[in-house]
């Protein structure tokens, strides 16, 4: 079985490395087995953990902070760590050269831009881009609020099996435009990017929460089953 290393955020607070149990238990639905990566910043060291394992998922999480973009931060920005954004960045690039499949969701996909050189709206709202809700409030998180529309001929519209599908969404932040290597493959009803893909399919990304829905709606669950196999092939 594929050993899967999914990165963990550091709460301050409470002093403990957070993964939600929906990412852990869509890994082992779908056939892996799930390890959790605790942040670090020594690089020799992430660089080691990710030789462990098989196949790298990236979270949701926090902010990214602006200044890794060369950006000020706008007033909306929320919580940000630039440990953890140096410490995923790294591990993302890093699969990239030891040949790793990564599956980003929600900062996960945003951060896997950013690694390649992809942009980075700081908040959609402020800047004008939204004008659909993209951040759910009190509804539940396996709940549908919005639609996205797939890219004919991409592995989003392979995987998810339609032109046009319900998902769930929590960001403020969200792709500007795709990195080299990388193409835009579906969007929101306001244009806003939701799912990226790598030229060879090895690394893709998408905006919504498929972990909260994979159980429930197979076409989801495809993603994850996607992914193990690409992870499943190399660990044989």
């Amino acid at each position: 079985m594929p050993i899967i290393g999914v990165t963990s955020f550091p709460d301050i607070e409470t002093k403990v490395h957070r993964t939600n149990t929906t990412y852990i238990k869509a890994i082992r639905d779908a056939g892996g087995i799930p390890l959790q990566l605790p942040t670090v910043s020594a690089e020799e060291e992430a660089r080691e953990m990710l030789a462990a394992v098989d196949g790298l998922l990236l979270p949701g999480g926090p902010d990214m902070n602006p200044l890794l973009l060369g950006e000020e931060p706008l007033p909306q920005i929320g919580l940000t760590w630039e440990e953890y954004d140096r410490f995923e960045l790294f591990l993302c690039r890093e699969a990239k050269k030891q040949g790793k499949p990564v599956f980003g969701i929600c900062r996960g996909m945003q951060l896997m831009n950013t690694a390649f050189g992809g942009t980075l709206w700081q908040d959609i709202f402020a800047q004008d881009q939204a004008s659909i809700c993209h951040r759910q409030g009190k509804t539940m998180r396996r709940e549908r609020t919005h639609t996205v529309i797939t890219e004919e001929g991409s592995l989003m519209r392979k995987l998810l099996g339609g032109e046009k599908v319900p998902v769930n969404s929590y960001h403020h932040q969200a792709v500007k435009e795709a990195a080299p290597g990388f193409r835009a493959t579906a969007w929101a009803a306001d244009g806003i990017i939701e799912a990226i893909e790598s030229e060879d399919r090895r690394m893709f990304g998408v905006q919504w929460h498929p972990e909260e829905l994979q159980a429930e709606h197979r076409e989801e669950a495809e993603l994850f089953r996607y992914f193990l196999d690409l992870c499943r092939r190399d660990h044989r």
